[in-house]
């Protein structure tokens, strides 16, 4: 895996990343309701009955403070959604969490990781990009609904 943008991070006391499991439902929606761009609770029950996507789970002295959504198909990975709990923003948990997600990617021998993010969402593409993820394009109205907007279409090779 190319990791010449990719901070590693060490194993910290109190740090586990795994798979989700429906326990953490009520915990994942605690912190979905916190952002304008939100799944519904039928949404993650679907995944959960599905298995695919897989929801990683990120614990910080036992308690949930962020997930990510993705699915593998061929040889990419692709990063549907994920979310920090707002209390613990600027901790670079969305770092370690993007970074573990990457490592599965790679074991499960994807070549790319992909993802969209709204092109004002600065702080997330600059994540991203500090990353090493390339903007690919933009994609006009990507986001409708509630929340309206573009999209950066961004690809890191692993």
């Amino acid at each position: 895996m190319n990791t010449s943008n990719m901070h590693h991070m060490p194993s910290e006391l109190g740090c586990i990343y795994r798979n989700a499991t429906i326990e953490d439902l009520d915990d994942i929606m605690t912190i979905n309701d916190q952002f304008d761009l939100k799944w519904t609770h039928d949404k993650f029950m679907e995944v959960f009955d599905n298995k695919i996507p897989l929801i990683l789970a990120f614990k910080q002295d036992g308690t949930l403070v962020g997930y990510l959504v993705y699915f593998c198909v061929l040889d990419e990975g692709r990063i549907i959604n994920i979310a920090i709990d707002k209390e613990h923003h600027g901790k670079s948990y969305g770092r370690r969490l993007i970074h573990y997600s990457l490592e599965e990617m790679y074991n499960m021998n994807m070549h790319y990781a992909l993802l969209d993010v709204k092109t004002d969402n600065f702080p997330a593409v600059g994540l991203y990009t500090a990353m090493g993820f390339q903007i690919l394009c933009r994609r006009p109205n990507y986001y409708t609904g509630d929340v309206e907007g573009d999209a950066y279409f961004m690809q890191l090779r692993l």
